[in-house]
């Protein structure tokens, strides 16, 4: 955990009053995919996704002040209102052979409780938008056979900025 990183200990906890985060999720996908060329058949598929998720009784932390040792416990609670996320997600595959293909995917979101959050050891750092968590990643993935038996692969991933206590 990168709370560790203060070389303290930290203890996790559950409230006794908390109840199950529930969650109503909706999405829409649109998916084209196609064949092009007759002679050297290149096949394309690409994705675009819509997606929306309404969180009722979100979990948050709360941080307790540090004992003498400076060990903290987080306590996980429910916030007093709710949270949603929502966004979209947009892939595409190109295979040029069975021996070439390119994957690529990004995904842009918006993370948010609807009443500000606060975190860390100073109460007056409060925040909406969720922590850890970054409001845009993708990744692409190029797979290549030379021959029979041997698959070579490179893979890479993007993960935006976001916000991290400490």
């Amino acid at each position: 955990h990168i709370e560790t990183s203060g070389l303290r200990r930290i203890t996790h906890e559950n409230s006794p009053d908390l109840v199950q985060e529930t969650s109503d999720s909706y999405n829409a996908s649109f998916i084209y995919d196609n064949i092009f060329g007759a002679d050297n058949p290149v096949q394309f598929e690409f994705i675009a996704e819509g997606f929306y998720t309404d969180l009722d009784n979100p979990f948050v932390n709360e941080m307790s002040d540090p004992d003498e040792d400076g060990n903290v416990v987080f306590t996980r609670q429910n916030a007093e209102s709710g949270a949603y996320v929502y966004g979209v997600n947009l892939e595409t595959t190109i295979a040029f052979s069975r021996n070439l293909i390119f994957q690529l995917g990004f995904t842009q979101q918006k993370s948010k409780y609807v009443d500000a959050q606060a975190w860390g050891e100073d109460e007056s750092n409060v925040e909406k938008s969720f922590l850890r968590t970054p409001e845009s990643y993708g990744f692409f993935t190029a797979k290549f056979s030379p021959i029979n038996n041997l698959n070579l692969a490179l893979t890479g991933t993007y993960t935006g900025s976001m916000l991290v206590p400490h």
